[in-house]
C-alpha cells in the first residue's frame, strides 16, 4: 500500500482542527471570527499539502496547489456575497477546471506508464450518462425553480457552465478511482471528495437561489472542507504512486 506515513497523520490532525474551529464558529454563531476561521481552514490545508510535498512540488502537484488557491480565493470573495458572488463563482470554476486538468494528467500518465489500462468505451458512455444526470438534477431542482426575479441570462449561462464543471469533477473522480482501483492508493478519497463537492455547491445554490435552508451554511462548510481534504489526499496518493519507479 502507498502509505503517506505519520507526517500525513499529524498534518491531517492540524487541518481538521482548523476545520472544526470554523464549523464551531458557524454553528455557534461566532460572527466576529467566522471570516478568519473560514480563510484559515483552507490556508492550513494548503500548508499541509505543501509540507507533505517537502515545499518543492513538481508540475502536476502545482496543479493541486493552484486548485486549492482558487478555492481559497473563492472563499475570500464569498465573504462579500452581495458584491463578489460572481467573482467567487468564477474562482471556484477555475478551481474545478484545474482539478479536471490534474485528473486528465494522472489518468494519461497512468496509461502511458502502463500502470493502468486505457478506459474502455463503455466506461466513457457511463460517465457521459452520469454527467448528463448531474446536470439535469441541477436544472430541474435549482435553475428551473429560482425565486424571482432570478438571475440574468448571462448569470444563468454561467450557472449551467459551473454545474457542468462541478458534475464533471465528481464523475471523473470515479473514473480515476476505478482506473487505479488495484494500486493500493487511497482511491476512495477521490470519489468521496468529488461527491462532497457536488453536495456542498448544490446546497449553496439551492439556499441562495431557490429557498433558504436551515443550518445551510454549516452543512456547506462541512461538506466543502471535507471535499477539499479528500480530493487533496487522493491526489497526493496518486502523484506519489506515479512518481515511483516501475516495479516498486
Amino acid at each position: 500500500m502507498n502509505d503517506l506515513g505519520p507526517q500525513a497523520l499529524i498534518g491531517g490532525v492540524i487541518v481538521f482542527a482548523g476545520f472544526l474551529l470554523d464549523w464551531l464558529a458557524v454553528g455557534l454563531g461566532w460572527k466576529r471570527i467566522r471570516p478568519y476561521t473560514k480563510v484559515a481552514a483552507l490556508v492550513l490545508l494548503i500548508s499541509g499539502v505543501l509540507e507533505m510535498m517537502g515545499f518543492a512540488p513538481g508540475f502536476p502537484a502545482w496543479l493541486l496547489i493552484l486548485a486549492l488557491l482558487f478555492g481559497l480565493a473563492g472563499d475570500i470573495l464569498l465573504l462579500f456575497p452581495d458584491r463578489f458572488f460572481t467573482w467567487g463563482l468564477g474562482a471556484f470554476l477555475l478551481g474545478h477546471l484545474t482539478y479536471l486538468a490534474l485528473f486528465g494528467w494522472l489518468i494519461r500518465s497512468g496509461n502511458l506508464s502502463g500502470l493502468v489500462p486505457r478506459t474502455p468505451v463503455w466506461a466513457w458512455w457511463c460517465l457521459f450518462l452520469a454527467l448528463l444526470l448531474g446536470i439535469l438534477v441541477f436544472h430541474w431542482v435549482i435553475i428551473r425553480k429560482m425565486r424571482p426575479p432570478g438571475p440574468s441570462k448571462w448569470m444563468r449561462a454561467a450557472l449551467y457552465l459551473y454545474a457542468i464543471c462541478l458534475t464533471a469533477v465528481m464523475v471523473v473522480s470515479y473514473l480515476a478511482a476505478i482506473s487505479f482501483w488495484d494500486k493500493g492508493v487511497s482511491l476512495w478519497s477521490l470519489p468521496l471528495g468529488g461527491t462532497l463537492f457536488f453536495i456542498s455547491d448544490f446546497i449553496l445554490a439551492y439556499d441562495r437561489f431557490v429557498r433558504p435552508l436551515h443550518s445551510a451554511q454549516l452543512w456547506i462548510r462541512i461538506s466543502y472542507h471535507l471535499a477539499q481534504f479528500f480530493l487533496a489526499l487522493g491526489f497526493i496518493s496518486l502523484l506519489s504512486l506515479i512518481a515511483m519507479p516501475p516495479g516498486v
